[in-house]
């Protein structure tokens, strides 16, 4: 069976969300490392909304539990995932297929159609200026980016939490950016745009 029969297999639209339900279809969807990566995700968006005292516990969990849904698949097959479904990636580049895909699929097979929750998974790889207001979003990016199982160094990040979440998210953008220059990658227009827009903040 292929990674996308895989995904048609257990998914269906009228899924009922709970936690325990979507922590255990994750586990059977995704390799154990991005699995593991999820729940660091979903521990460490917790512990920053609490220091940026962002009350919102529901909608962080759902956005954290569901950011990397779709990483079952690799970008070739969320492209003929996306064919299949008729879901516009746009321009995006191949490393956000599965952010914008796993947005789509948290709103046709989840009914969950919470704009905070679904631009911070649509966004959570490249980030959006719609994080300057939507805090579910800004503090997913965060937290998949300074996880404490990422190899990079997060100091310069850190020493911003919790004084100043938009500088935080700043250096976020340019170390995502700065990696992705060395390695000869197309920059998504979204990164730049935020970058900008939080300079601008400054």
């Amino acid at each position: 069976m292929s990674k996308i029969e895989r995904y048609q297999q257990l998914l269906s639209p009228d899924m009922m969300y709970s936690q325990q339900a979507i922590t255990l279809l994750s586990k059977k969807l995704l390799p154990q490392k991005r699995y593991d990566h999820v729940l660091r995700v979903l521990d460490t968006a917790l512990i920053l909304a609490k220091k940026f005292d962002i009350a919102d516990k529901e909608k962080i969990t759902i956005a954290a539990i569901f950011h990397d849904f779709a990483k079952g698949m690799t970008s070739d097959e969320l492209a003929q995932y996306a064919l299949i479904y008729n879901i516009d990636l746009g321009e995006a580049i191949p490393s956000a297929y599965h952010a914008i895909v796993g947005s789509w699929m948290v709103s046709h097979f989840f009914n969950i159609h919470d704009e905070d929750i679904i631009q911070a998974i649509y966004y959570h790889t490249t980030g959006s200026t719609n994080f300057l207001t939507n805090k579910i979003g800004a503090i997913l990016f965060l937290a998949d980016y300074i996880e404490p199982g990422r190899p990079h160094k997060i100091d310069h990040i850190q020493q911003f939490i919790p004084q100043n979440l938009n500088r935080a998210l700043r250096e976020v953008v340019k170390s995502k950016v700065c990696r992705t220059i060395h390695q000869d990658k197309k920059i998504d227009n979204h990164s730049i745009n935020f970058y900008h827009y939080l300079l601008k903040e400054e």
